[in-house]
């Protein structure tokens, strides 16, 4: 498939925390054929997934070692590790452009705060790096206890999207779950405040009413994004939630009752 050049002509910038439904809401773009090769940008499970090799933009030796040493479970935190350098991220911008963007120069891809904050906002580099329209949707989830969990799973068994294959057990562990409440919490927040100091009111998307009615969700993101004649294509991933998710939240609950399953 031929690909844009390395400027695009329209962004289309989906912003999100971990375990929002950003993959799900990527993935059906991608489908339509019209949005590129939908991707997250400056992340390091992105970047290291299986089979993200090929389509992965190009790095070089300082900034992938960089990235190798963000790889993390929920617990760590980004401000730990050493700071990318401006103009490799600005070459990798370019280089995603180039391989994931479509034929009439649109580039679509997600964003979760704390990488773009460390990689780009603190360098001076925004999603007008390229100079054209950037058009925000944004993803968020209501039940944030439900989503940590998520994020705890994923970590812990490799396995991101319903596609991957497991590679570990899941165990529980509270205090881990706790930390990934209060990371979903911050980033957030963090997204609040920047789309408010921004002026930007993007186009928003909660995860719980998107997983009860796909094509109801896919069909009105279509249309806010000027593509309304386009077909809604097949949901491309399934749920991972499962009866271990449910024994969690339980268990999570029964520790402390008043704690409140929403964000």
């Amino acid at each position: 498939m031929t690909r844009a050049s390395d400027h695009p002509t329209r962004v289309i910038a989906v912003a999100a925390s971990a375990r929002s439904g950003s993959t799900l809401l990527c993935r059906a773009l991608g489908a339509t054929g019209e949005f590129g090769d939908p991707q997250e940008l400056v992340n390091p499970h992105a970047v290291f997934s299986p089979g993200s090799f090929r389509r992965r933009p190009v790095l070089t030796a300082r900034l992938y070692a960089s990235m190798a040493s963000r790889w993390y479970e929920p617990g760590e935190k980004w401000e730990k590790v050493h700071r990318y350098r401006p103009g490799a991220v600005r070459a990798m911008l370019d280089d995603a452009a180039h391989k994931w963007g479509a034929t009439d120069g649109t580039l679509c891809c997600k964003l979760m705060w704390h990488p773009y904050r460390i990689a780009m906002l603190e360098h001076g580099i925004d999603m007008g790096h390229w100079g054209c329209p950037v058009h925000w949707v944004r993803i968020t989830r209501n039940d944030r206890l439900r989503q940590a969990i998520s994020h705890v799973k994923a970590a812990q068994t490799a396995a991101w999207s319903s596609d991957q294959t497991v590679e570990r057990e899941a165990h529980y562990d509270r205090a881990i779950i706790e930390h990934a409440i209060r990371d979903a919490d911050d980033c957030e927040r963090a997204w609040d405040t920047y789309f408010e100091q921004q002026g930007l009111q993007p186009y928003t998307i909660v995860y719980e009413d998107f997983d009860i009615d796909y094509e109801a969700t896919v069909r009105a993101a279509l249309d806010h994004l000027g593509r309304p004649e386009l077909p809604v294509p097949p949901r491309q991933l399934h749920r991972q939630s499962d009866a271990q998710t449910d024994e969690w939240v339980a268990r999570y609950l029964a520790e402390s009752p008043q704690q409140s399953t929403e964000g």
